[in-house]
């Protein structure tokens, strides 16, 4: 597998468990017992897909993500897994 096949996948594989991640995270936040829904924790991602364009072999490619809490308790991310 050439390095930008690799990293193509890895791109894939990372786009597919971010939203998963912090789904899960803000479910396993514990918010206050009495909390009602507006006033928990929510993640809001604009962009959850992203399409790197062809690259030269051996060149690395970035792309940031940006995830919101539009909720009003604070939005824990414990783990972002990438490919």
């Amino acid at each position: 597998m050439n390095l930008r096949t690799f990293a193509l996948a890895s791109a894939l594989i990372m786009l597919a468990t971010i939203p998963a991640a912090v789904s899960a995270s803000s479910q396993t936040a514990d918010p206050p017992a009495a909390a009602t829904p507006a006033e928990r924790p929510g993640a809001v991602m604009a962009d959850r897909h992203y399409k790197f364009e062809p690259v030269v072999d051996g060149t690395q490619v970035t792309h940031d993500f940006k995830v919101k809490n539009d909720g009003r308790a604070m939005l824990d991310i414990h783990q972002v897994k990438t490919g």
